[in-house]
């Protein structure tokens, strides 16, 4: 049997299901695969009580740093 391939701890890679919720996926040529055949996810929030406009985009990695 052929044991699964993990990435580092400090990197992890995610994709989004069918209801736009993260999903780990720990083949990083999956995640490169879903990220090209898919639209980037952008988010717009209004703060209404200072008037200011958050956008964030899903990057589907998570990155850490030590030390």
């Amino acid at each position: 049997m052929k044991s699964r391939t993990i990435p580092p701890t400090w990197k992890r890679f995610y994709v989004l299901d069918e209801k736009n919720r993260p999903v780990e996926v720990f083949d990083s040529g999956v995640w490169s695969r879903w990220m090209s055949e898919n639209e980037l996810i952008f988010r717009r929030t209004l703060l209404e009580e200072s008037g200011l406009t958050v956008t964030t985009r899903f990057r589907g990695a998570c990155e850490t740093t030590t030390g």
